[in-house]
């Protein structure tokens, strides 16, 4: 069999990228990272809410940014439409946070320090690739070829390397787009993240470290197009009104984000000698912020897997291992995107016997501790963490 150029390689420029690059390699495994920049740049989302778990998997391989820990923790939430709410707080759930807002690019610029000294980092593209018994081949766009036992798919929501392997996609488009922008507020945030539903879909209000807010308002094709073109006076005074003005009036500073929405599924997360992870695997609705989590929970998992094949001398990038990977990360990322999906066409409808349905609920989930309780943990990411993969500090 010829040399191989390392155990496992890594396809995409983004932010799980080079997360998974310095934490494979921080694992003891030879790594190899092709990316399409020099340096890999990331048009990130700006702020990025980050779940417990996927913290703790940052702070394990020393890809948390900033002593003592950057951003802004987020003690309390608030949901709330017409005729329910429900409030979750750390201190009634005894954890430090519930999530902690980063910069996203503050993230990525720490993630991509550490993998640039970990691991073998070239600028390049893959544009063939060959599985075979031993190894998976992998012909990059300037002719030369690289050898490895496994390939990590992590380059987006559109993957190319997805689409090289020939794995289908179920997808949704939702007729609504996203828009993303910074706000001043009159009233103090408090460490507490807003979210309002409305007809169309939610408004969000996420606290920053600095005192402002970041805004991700959700609203149909159309009407988010119209929003998207209004002056940052006006566009500031329609975000305030859909808010109620629980920050009271708010100020926009900065550009405002736009971003189609769909929801997207991989029909496999592994073929042969290649794993998907993050968004080349599964794209979410954002109303739930947890699309960058999902990503970081794949990653957690891989590694278990590869750990547990690793000490019983498998071969990492057989059928055999990635089946574990693939049958548990599809499913727990199928029933996430059925759940974001159903939430969406349920707080999205003006209908009156859905509206009534979720006044109900909100208000009956309110009213449970123990059923907060288990809706929190959901969020924190804990019931979806690898056992073999062992966290210190307020994990599962």
């Amino acid at each position: 069999m010829p040399r191989l150029d390392a155990d496992i390689v890594i396809g995409g420029e983004g932010l799980l990228a080079a997360v998974s690059a310095a934490a494979l390699a921080e694992e003891g495994f030879a790594v190899s990272w092709i990316g399409g920049e020099d340096p890999p740049r990331w048009g990130g989302p700006g702020p990025i809410a980050i779940a417990p778990a996927g913290r703790a998997l940052l702070e394990r391989y020393r890809l948390w940014p900033g002593s003592p820990p950057e951003g802004q923790a987020v003690q309390r939430m608030r949901v709330w439409d017409a005729g329910g709410r429900i409030s979750f707080s750390a201190a009634e759930l005894a954890v430090p946070e519930l999530a902690r807002i980063v910069d996203g690019v503050r993230l990525f610029e720490c993630a991509l320090a550490a993998a640039r000294a970990r691991v073998v980092a070239e600028a390049n593209r893959i544009v063939a690739v060959e599985p075979g018994p031993d190894a998976v081949r992998l012909v990059l766009a300037d002719g030369r070829s690289r050898l490895a036992r496994l390939l990590l798919a992590c380059d987006g929501a559109d993957s190319p390397l997805r689409r090289l392997i020939g794995i289908p996609t179920l997808e949704r488009a939702y007729g609504a787009s996203a828009l993303s922008f910074r706000v001043r507020s009159r009233l103090p945030h408090d460490a507490t993240a807003f979210q309002r539903f409305l007809p169309g879909g939610p408004i969000a209000l996420l606290p920053l470290a600095d005192g402002a807010s970041q805004v991700v308002w959700t609203r149909p094709e159309p009407v988010a197009r119209a929003l998207n073109a209004l002056k940052p006076e006006a566009l500031a005074r329609a975000a305030t009104e859909a808010s109620e003005e629980c920050l009271g009036a708010l100020e926009i500073e900065g550009a405002c984000r736009f971003l189609p929405l769909r929801m997207r599924l991989a029909e496999g997360f592994a073929a042969e000698r290649v794993a998907l992870l993050g968004d080349a695997a599964h794209q979410v609705h954002p109303l739930a912020g947890q699309g960058a989590n999902l990503g970081l929970l794949d990653l957690a998992w891989l590694i278990a897997v590869l750990a547990r094949a690793r000490r019983r001398g498998l071969d990492l990038g057989s059928r055999a291992v990635l089946a574990r990977y693939a049958q548990n990360r599809r499913s727990a990322a199928g029933l996430a995107a059925l759940a974001f999906d159903g939430l969406e066409r349920l707080f999205s409808s003006a209908e009156g016997p859905l509206v009534q349905l979720r006044r109900m609920g909100l208000s009956l989930v309110d009213r449970i501790p123990p059923l907060k309780r288990w809706l929190a943990h959901e969020a924190m990411g804990w019931s979806a963490w690898p056992a073999e993969l062992p966290v210190s500090g307020g994990g599962p």
